[in-house]
C-alpha cells in the first residue's frame, strides 16, 4: 500500500463504524454527531466550569518539525504574515505572524460542525470573513465509504470564531477547493466531488456549473485555477479531463487529444501563472493509472500558452527509461493521493510539482530537479512527503503534506525550508494513545508519523521511536518499560525500554502462518487485519496479550514469545473490533459485530448477545478493580430504539442499557475510574461522561476539540488522569480530582476573569476583562442555563498581562447566560445577564 491506501483502508474502518446503523449518510452523521453533542442538557457542567480543562500533552508535533496532515494554506491578503492552514482532521488554525520562531498558533475550529478541513480561501477585501472546504476527495480507485466526508461548504465572517454552513447541501461529499475572485469579492469557486460550485454574492447562494447546459462534465472536480489578470477565464480539471472557460464558468469547452493532450491521463493538477505578464499561461501536472509494471506514477506536464485552447507536451515520463532531470516521477506511486502544482508569481516558466517531494522546474517542466527530501529532519533541504498542495503567498511557498507545513522562499532557490512553522498546530492523527501509570510520559501511532513518544510534564513534543505509519499502541502498567505498537494489518511489536527509539523488536506474529497476513502486500495464509488495524488488549504486567483477527482472538501468555499462538475455539464471520482484560490476564471479553465473547482460559469462548445495539460494537472495557462489571459502546446511529452504551455487573454474562439521555453519536472507545465508577466515551466529536454508573450523561468538552476520539485510558498511580488520543488533534489530558468541584476560586494561580461590565447588559454590548499569567490561548465561550454552548465571543493568542475584549449581545435574547474563560488546564465562569 502506499500512504494513499492506508488513509482510505483506515476510513474506511471508521465508515464502516458510522454506517453500521440505520442512518448510511456520511455527512448527516457528521452533522447530527455534533448536534446532539450540542443540544445534551448539561447542568453538571457548572459543577466544573470554574476547575477542570482538558490540556495538551505537547504542542502536539512530532519533533519540532511535523503535525499532522495539512490540506490548504491561504493568508488575509492585507498581511501575508497572517497565515491560516486547513488540517485534515484537526479543523482550521491560524497565526498573526508566520514569521516568528516558531509562530502562535490559534486554534479556529470551536465552532465548527466538521474539523475534516480541506480547504481555505480569504476575502481579498475582508480579512474577517474566510471560507473553508470540509471533506477530503481523491482522484479514483476507492469507494464512497472510503472518503473522508465533510459538511460542505463554511463561512466564518469574524476571523473564524464561528462558522455557518452555507453553501445548501450542493458540495457533495468533500471540497478540494475554493478560491475567491481578487477583482470581484463576491465571484466565488468551489471544486467539490458534487461538481464545480458558485458563488456570486459572497457566498449567500451557490449554483452547481456542471449541468448539460454549459458543457462542464458533472463528477469530482479535483482543481481549479484562474489569473486575476484574466478573471473571466476558468479552469477545471477532474479525473482525466480539463476544460476551460471564458465567460466566468458560464460555458465550457473540454481539451481533448486533438488539442495536444496525451491519452491515458488520470489525477490531473492545473494552474496558472500567476506572472501578469502571462496571464494565458496555464501548467498541468498529470498522473496516469500506468500499468501493472508501473501503477499510479506520472504521465507528466503540458502546458498551454493561448488559456487552455492547446496543450503542449513539456516532459513525459518514461518508467522504462533512467531517471533524470528529463525524466522525472515526482508523484512515486500514488498520483491519486498527491499531486500538487504551482506556477512562480515573478516567472511564467518556473513551475513546482509535489508528490512524494517537491520538484522545480525553471524552463516550463521539461526539466525537474528535486528540492526536498523527506527523511533526514536535520537536512535544510527537508519536508515532509506526501505533498497535497503547493501554494505561493507573495513570494513565499507553502507546502502543504502529511507532515503538516514548509515554507520556502524564491530568493532562497526553493532550498531552505522551514519546518518549525508547525510548531503548536496540533493537527497530529493517533490512532491509539497510552501513558504509563506513573503519568510521565505518553506513547501513540500516527497516519504517516511514526510511533510517537513524549514526557507530559515538559516542553518537549513528540519525538518518533517507531517509523512508518503508528497504529496503537498499550503501556504496561506494572511495568512502563513495556510498551507494545501496531502497523496496519496483522502486526504487533514490543519495546522492553519504555518505547524508546529503536528499542522495538520484531513483528510478534510473523511466525504465526495461521494468523500473519502480509500488511503490504495481503500474502500469506494466516486470517490477519489486512485492511485496518487490529484490536488488541495486554495485562498489567504485559505478560497476557489477547489479539483481535478477522474470525478468531489470539491469545499469548508469554509477552508474545510464541507468536499469540491460542486461538479461540469459537470463529466469527465479522472481525474483532474490542477487547478488553483484567488486569491479572484471567479474564478476557472481545467484542465482534453484535456480540461479546468472554473466556478465562484464553481459548474457551462464550458468546453473549446485547440487545439491540445501534451498530457494530466498538469499544470495551473492564472495572480494573471488579471483573463483574464490563462496559461496552457501539457505533451507528440513526437507530429508534437501540442503544450505544451497555453495562454488565455479572462478568458480561447479560448486558443492560440503563441510559436516559446518552446522545445518538458514534462511539469508539471507553473507560471507567474504578473508584467512583465514573465512566468515559469517546466518541466522533469529543467525550461524554457519567458519574451515575451510565444512567445520564454530560458532555466534558472544557477546552476539547470536536474531534474523534480513539482511544480513552485512565491512567496516574490513583486512577486520576484520563488521556484521550485523537484522530486529528493530538493527545489531550483531564485531571480527575478536579472533575466536579463546585465554587472554584476566582483567581487560579495568576489567572484572573474580572465581573463582566455592565451587567446585566442594557444596551447590547459589555466589557470583558481578564489577566492571563503567562502568553498562550485563551478562549471565552458563552453559554445557556442548560449548559449549551451558544457562541465564541473570543479566541486568541495573548502576551502574560490584562486584555479586555467588547462583548456584542445584540440578537441574543433576554436572559442568563455564562461565559467562562479557558486557559492553561484551567477555567473560570462569570454569569452574565441580557435584559
Amino acid at each position: 500500500y502506499d500512504d494513499g491506501q492506508l488513509e482510505m483502508l483506515r476510513n474506511k474502518m471508521w465508515n464502516d463504524l458510522k454506517t453500521s446503523g440505520e442512518e448510511k449518510d456520511l455527512a448527516k452523521i457528521e452533522v447530527n454527531g455534533l448536534k446532539a453533542m450540542k443540544s445534551m442538557t448539561n447542568r453538571s457542567m457548572f459543577k466544573s466550569l470554574g476547575s477542570a480543562a482538558w490540556q495538551q500533552v505537547t504542542s502536539g508535533n512530532q519533533d519540532g518539525h511535523n503535525t499532522g496532515r495539512v490540506r490548504d494554506v491561504a493568508a488575509d491578503p492585507n498581511n501575508e504574515k497572517k497565515v491560516y492552514v486547513a488540517t485534515a482532521s484537526g479543523g482550521v488554525w491560524r497565526t498573526d505572524d508566520i514569521s516568528q520562531t516558531p509562530p502562535n498558533w490559534v486554534d479556529l475550529s470551536s465552532r465548527m460542525p466538521s474539523l475534516r478541513t480541506t480547504a481555505i480561501a480569504v476575502d481579498p477585501q475582508d480579512g474577517g470573513i474566510i471560507f473553508c472546504g470540509t471533506g477530503e476527495s481523491e482522484g479514483d480507485g476507492f469507494p464512497y465509504n472510503s472518503q473522508q466526508v465533510g459538511v460542505g461548504i463554511l463561512r466564518s465572517r469574524d476571523g473564524g470564531d464561528n462558522w455557518e454552513i452555507v453553501d445548501n447541501g450542493l458540495a457533495g461529499k468533500a471540497v478540494s477547493q475554493i478560491i475567491i475572485d481578487a477583482t470581484n469579492h463576491q465571484r466565488i469557486y468551489a471544486a467539490t466531488t458534487g461538481g464545480l460550485l458558485k458563488s456570486e454574492d459572497g457566498g449567500d447562494t451557490w449554483k452547481k456549473l456542471n449541468d448539460a447546459s454549459n458543457s462542464l462534465p458533472g463528477g469530482n472536480i479535483l482543481s481549479i485555477s484562474y489569473s486575476a489578470q484574466a478573471p473571466n477565464r476558468l479552469y477545471a480539471a477532474s479525473t482525466g479531463k480539463i476544460m476551460y472557460s471564458s465567460d466566468y464558468g458560464a460555458h465550457w469547452t473540454q481539451a481533448k487529444a486533438a488539442d495536444g493532450l496525451p491519452s491515458g491521463m488520470s489525477r490531473i493538477t492545473i494552474a496558472c501563472s500567476p506572472n501578469p505578464t502571462s496571464p494565458n499561461v496555464v501548467y498541468a501536472s498529470i498522473g496516469t493509472s500506468g500499468t501493472s509494471a508501473a501503477p499510479n506514477c506520472f504521465l507528466g506536464v503540458w502546458s498551454s500558452n493561448d488559456s487552455g485552447v492547446t496543450w503542449t507536451k513539456k516532459m513525459q515520463y518514461n518508467p522504462s527509461a533512467p531517471a533524470s532531470s528529463t525524466n522525472r516521477n515526482p508523484l512515486g506511486m500514488q498520483q491519486w493521493w498527491c499531486n500538487a502544482l504551482a506556477a512562480s508569481p515573478t516567472s511564467p516558466t518556473q513551475i513546482l510539482i509535489g508528490g512524494l517531494d517537491i520538484y522545480y522546474s525553471g524552463d516550463g517542466g521539461t526539466k525537474l530537479d528535486s528540492k526536498t527530501q523527506g527523511n533526514l529532519e536535520s537536512r535544510s533541504d527537508y519536508a515532509h512527503v506526501d505533498i497535497h498542495r503547493l501554494v505561493f503567498i507573495g513570494k513565499t511557498l507553502y507546502s502543504c503534506a502529511d507532515g503538516g507545513l514548509a515554507s520556502t522562499t524564491i530568493s532562497s532557490s526553493f532550498s531552505q525550508w522551514r519546518t518549525d512553522i508547525n510548531v503548536g498546530i496540533s493537527a497530529l492523527q493517533f490512532v491509539g494513545a497510552d501513558a504509563d501509570r506513573d503519568f510521565n510520559f505518553a506513547m501513540g501511532g500516527c497516519q504517516d508519523n511514526n510511533t510517537n513518544k513524549a514526557y507530559i510534564n515538559s516542553s518537549t513534543q513528540f519525538h518518533n521511536t517507531k517509523g512508518g505509519d503508528g497504529g496503537k499502541c498499550l503501556v504496561a502498567w506494572d511495568d512502563s518499560n513495556i510498551v507494545y505498537t501496531t502497523y496496519i494489518g496483522s502486526t504487533l511489536y514490543k519495546s522492553l525500554h519504555a518505547g524508546d527509539e529503536n528499542t522495538f523488536g520484531g513483528n510478534l506474529i510473523e511466525g504465526n502462518t495461521s494468523l500473519y497476513r502480509d500488511p503490504i502486500s495481503g500474502g500469506g495464509s494466516g486470517e490477519g487485519i489486512t485492511d485496518a488495524y487490529a484490536a488488541y488488549e495486554i495485562s498489567s504486567d504485559g505478560a497476557t496479550i489477547a489479539y483481535g483477527g478477522r474470525t478468531h482472538v489470539w491469545v499469548s501468555f508469554t509477552g508474545g514469545s510464541d507468536n499469540l499462538s491460542l486461538p479461540s475455539d469459537k470463529g466469527i464471520s465479522a472481525r474483532f473490533n474490542g477487547i478488553a482484560m483484567s488486569p491479572d490476564g484471567t479474564h478476557i471479553w472481545a467484542g465482534s459485530a453484535t456480540s461479546i465473547f468472554r473466556t478465562t482460559d484464553g481459548q474457551n469462548w462464550t458468546p453473549t448477545a446485547l440487545d439491540k445495539p445501534s451498530g457494530t460494537l466498538a469499544g470495551v472495557t473492564v472495572d480494573p478493580t471488579n471483573n463483574n462489571n464490563v462496559y461496552v459502546v457501539a457505533g451507528g446511529t440513526g437507530g429508534t430504539g437501540k442503544f450505544h452504551f451497555f453495562k454488565s455487573v455479572d462478568g458480561g454474562v447479560t448486558f443492560t442499557h440503563p441510559t436516559s439521555n446518552f446522545p445518538d453519536i458514534n462511539c469508539l472507545s471507553i473507560a471507567v475510574k474504578p473508584e467512583n465508577g465514573y465512566i468515559f466515551v469517546g466518541t466522533d466529536k469529543g467525550v461524554i461522561y457519567s458519574i451515575d454508573g451510565g444512567t445520564t450523561w454530560d458532555p466534558l468538552m472544557n477546552n476539547f476539540p470536536a474531534a474523534l476520539v480513539t482511544s480513552l485510558k485512565i491512567k496516574g498511580t490513583d486512577h486520576n488522569k484520563l488521556l484521550a488520543g485523537t484522530y486529528g488533534r493530538g493527545v489531550h489530558w483531564l485531571d480527575l480530582t478536579t472533575l466536579g468541584v463546585t465554587n472554584p476560586p476566582k483567581n487560579q494561580s495568576g489567572l484572573v476573569f474580572d465581573a463582566v461590565a455592565p451587567n446585566p447588559i442594557k444596551d447590547g454590548s459589555a466589557t470583558l476583562s481578564f489577566t492571563l499569567p503567562q502568553s498562550g490561548q485563551s478562549q471565552i465561550t458563552l453559554y445557556d442555563v442548560l449548559g449549551r454552548e451558544i457562541k465564541i465571543l473570543d479566541k486568541d493568542y495573548y502576551q502574560a498581562g490584562t486584555h479586555s475584549v467588547r462583548f456584542n449581545a445584540t440578537g441574543l435574547a433576554s436572559g442568563t447566560y455564562v461565559a467562562t474563560l479557558v486557559y492553561g488546564g484551567k477555567a473560570i465562569s462569570q454569569k452574565i445577564i441580557i435584559e
